[in-house]
């Protein structure tokens, strides 16, 4: 049966045409009539498209304004401003954002339920949250979803507890039917820039930003409604894991990740700690694990109870049914336990519940069936006396895998986030570990009833740890674990992406792209990246490049984190050579300007990781690489004034790594020198292992101060120094550093100064190192109260002093030496 014409596009006819020639080898019979018929209809369809295709701009001109509700809700601000801005940068043309109460003449793009939406009967009926309706009809364009009126929360913590600003100022729902947020609009005008005028948003910031020059948008006849698979889309840790910056926020807006479903913190996290408050155990002992025979007293926040005790699941069944009822908009309550997988109860009630023929996890019993009654227990009372209350909790770690007897029967007021943390960290290579991941998620969807989430990071590095190095994209994963969430009927999910933005952004766009919509291949959404990122002709190298990368890590990935080892097997030996070639390969390729800058991100990674193979010993022997740098060169892609670098419009950091594992544990007190130590009470003595393993360096007086790194070895780790006042943690100056190098610094009389290096990028990697401090007069000292008394050589200019056994320190004849 032939469609009408009027919603045929320019391709389907002639998928049509080829489709009708192949017909008439065999139907000769009626071939002239046929021919006939549809050189008829075909011309009639040309012409029809060629009617309703609209001009939105042409030769830097535009009839078109923007047309947005009096009342817009800031979504639908915001995306009318981008929409704005993007056909100006790509055409020239101004296009006017106008009220729908203004006097108003076509041609116009209609954005939320304008007056002019209503008036020709388009509206966001029937369209599920977060989805949108793109319709051109009479000459004008309408883009149409569900938007809530809260704004949305800005910041990953944020996001997490769903802080939600109600907005007096707009108009419509403050929130979805499920209690979350809808940017439905928003969410159509980003695809329509995306699918229209070819717009990508690669990365945050202006050096992500993609728009096509053209001299003349026009667009076909539309009319097409889109809603994402997920109602809950998060991406967590993508800025300095805080999420802080309004650019990086941007972003995931322009990727259509959101929340209408309002699950969050406080009702898909580890609850026990405020259900079950520490507090509790001087009343009730009872309600905590038995370990070894003993009620043991919670301690941190991974402590377990007694979920054998009626009178305990009471409590946790009446303190849901108050939280639900104290906030309605809460409408879901977690009764997850605490994280980690040891500490369980060993009663004999608890230790029945054990599920001995499951797998081991962390060495020790699965505890399903245990942690399964439990929800059962609580569900059913709340069930009985508050039956529109909604509880949730994880299925992870202990109580991962489904029970070996018995039903996986879930309650029907239960919310299961599946957390399957053996394939977090790039877990899903290899055969045997996504055949486990298919049989849990396969097992578990028999017994769920609702709606059912997961939360995962399938292809990213333990948060830090992606600088100076290649991560691979993984979309064999990606096309793997994306399938079996739509398979099993997945309804939402949060993961982590990464913040090390000038490595990990093609990445981060995969689960964003992904999330949206996950039956996608990512595979061509990676050549899409790639294509824009760096130009078609670059594109194919470094489509292999990543690929390269990808085998390497599938054949040896066994954990977490980047290790020593790893450095050597994925990218050691004849590894980092071919994956030098393909990059410069692709680096020949004609580029843009911007192009080359975003070039640059991963160039700078390959510099880093050629230092640190050569500095290990892990390239070939006698290779000579094209990228070989200095350590001052080093130090600009890491550090700018001691501070982390950033991208050019302060989007994201360029390197980043957890440099606070180089600070001091404890804030320093004031000096004392050569002077007696003063009476104390007891308790009042500090520690004499007090900032141990740092150099402490006083100086006596003001000026330059200068330490020369001796020696230093850490093997493939990035090698970096901390210098930082002692009463002041905040100031601290950092850069990179190995041996050879000479680090100086103004120092301020009457100061103390902690100094030491660190290793970072690898797993317990440790920084090996001796330093010489010229012109220095080693000094003891002891701690008393808020003072460190020092005894040393008196006129000296600067005083050396280490606490503990993890320094060593003598005198020289130059100076003072110090070694960890």
């Amino acid at each position: 049966m032939l469609r009408p014409c009027g919603i045929w596009s320019e391709s389907y006819i002639l998928d049509r045409i080829n489709l009708k020639i192949m017909k008439q080898t065999i139907m000769k019979q009626t071939k002239n009539l046929y021919l006939s018929f549809t050189a008829l209809c075909i011309m009639g369809c040309i012409n029809s498209v060629a009617h309703a295709a609209l001009t939105i701009a042409g030769n830097g001109k535009s009839t078109f304004s923007i047309v947005i509700p009096a009342r817009a809700p800031q979504s639908v601000t915001q995306a009318a401003h981008e929409l704005q801005n993007d056909i100006a940068k790509s055409t020239g043309a101004a296009l006017p954002i106008i009220k729908d109460t203004a006097n108003t003449s076509a041609p116009y793009i209609s954005l939320g339920s304008t007056g002019q939406a209503k008036k020709a009967n388009i509206t966001d009926k029937d369209i599920a949250p977060d989805g949108f309706r793109i319709v051109t009809e009479g000459g004008n364009v309408y883009i149409i979803g569900l938007d809530t009126t809260v704004k949305p929360p800005r910041t990953r913590d944020d996001r997490l507890n769903s802080v939600f600003t109600p907005d007096p100022g707009a108009e419509g729902p403050q929130y979805t039917p499920q209690g979350g947020y809808s940017n439905g609009t928003a969410n159509g005008v980003y695809s329509f820039l995306e699918k229209q005028l070819g717009v990508r948003w690669l990365m945050p910031g202006e050096l992500g930003l993609v728009i096509p020059t053209k001299s003349t948008f026009r667009i076909p006849e539309i009319n097409h409604t889109e809603s994402p698979v997920f109602s809950m889309r998060d991406m967590s840790f993508i800025m300095d894991g805080k999420d802080t910056k309004d650019i990086i926020y941007d972003w995931t807006l322009h990727q259509k990740l959101g929340n209408s479903y309002g699950m969050h913190r406080r009702n898909m996290n580890h609850s026990w700690e405020d259900t079950v408050s520490k507090s509790l155990y001087a009343t009730h002992p009872e309600w905590f694990a038995l370990i070894d025979g003993k009620r043991v007293s919670p301690n941190g926040t991974a402590y377990k109870i007694e979920t054998t005790n009626q009178q305990l699941i009471k409590h946790v069944a009446n303190e849901a049914i108050a939280a639900l009822k104290g906030d309605p908009q809460l409408r879901i309550f977690s009764i997850s336990p605490n994280d980690g997988f040891q500490g369980w109860s060993q009663s004999p009630e608890s230790k029945a519940l054990y599920d001995e023929k499951a797998p081991l996890v962390g060495g020790l019993p699965s505890v399903t069936p245990l942690i399964l009654k439990y929800y059962r227990d609580v569900a059913n009372i709340v069930e009985s006396e508050y039956p529109q209350g909604k509880l949730a909790g994880f299925l992870y770690s202990s109580y991962r895998y489904p029970p070996t007897s018995g039903d996986v029967d879930l309650p029907r007021n239960f919310i299961p986030i599946l957390a399957d943390d053996q394939n977090y960290f790039y877990g899903l290579y290899g055969e045997n570990s996504q055949k486990n991941f298919e049989h849990i998620i396969s097992t578990w969807h028999k017994g769920v009833h609702g709606d059912w989430f997961v939360y995962d990071e399938p292809n990213i590095l333990y948060w830090y740890n992606e600088s100076g190095v290649i991560t691979p994209p993984a979309t064999g994963i990606l096309n793997f674990y994306f399938s079996r969430l739509t398979k099993y009927g997945i309804d939402g999910m949060t993961t982590s992406g990464s913040f090390v933005w000038a490595q990990t952004a093609l990445k981060n766009y995969l689960l964003a792209k992904l999330l949206w919509n996950p039956q996608l291949d990512a595979n061509e959404v990676m050549l899409d990246w790639l294509t824009h990122a760096y130009g078609p002709q670059a594109a194919p190298f470094m489509d292999k490049f990543y690929k390269k990368v990808d085998g390497w890590f599938s054949e040896t990935w066994r954990h977490n984190y980047i290790t020593a080892s790893d450095m050597e097997a994925i990218y050691g030996g004849d590894h980092y050579p071919q994956l030098e070639q393909l990059f410069l390969q692709a680096k020949a390729q004609p580029m843009t300007e911007a192009q080359k800058r975003r070039f640059d991100l991963v160039e700078m990674n390959m510099v880093v990781l050629e230092w640190r193979l050569k500095k290990a010993g892990y390239l070939p022997q006698g290779y000579i690489s094209k990228l070989q740098s200095d350590t001052a060169q080093i130090d600009r892609y890491f550090f700018d004034g001691g501070d982390t670098r950033r991208s050019e419009d302060g989007s994201f950091a360029m390197m980043p790594e957890l440099w606070g594992s180089g600070m001091a544990k404890s804030r320093l007190m004031k000096v004392v020198l050569n002077g007696t130590p003063e009476n104390t009470v007891e308790g009042d003595v500090q520690s004499l292992r007090l900032n141990e393993g740092f150099v402490q360096i006083y100086a006596a007086q003001s000026g330059k101060i200068s330490l020369t790194v001796d020696s230093l070895n850490a093997g493939s780790a990035i090698t970096a120094y901390s210098l930082f006042p002692g009463d002041n943690g905040k100031s601290v100056r950092r850069g990179i550093c190995d041996a050879g190098d000479t680090i100086t610094f103004e120092a301020k009389g009457g100061q103390l100064y902690l100094f030491n290096i660190g290793a970072y990028g690898q797993y317990q990697a440790k920084a090996k190192y001796t330093v010489t401090i010229p012109d220095a007069e080693l000094t003891t000292g002891a701690i008393r109260g808020e003072r460190l008394y020092l005894n040393g050589k008196s006129g000296a200019k600067t005083y050396i002093y280490a606490s503990g056994e993890k320094m060593q320190t003598t005198q020289g004849s130059k100076g003072v030496t110090a070694s960890n």
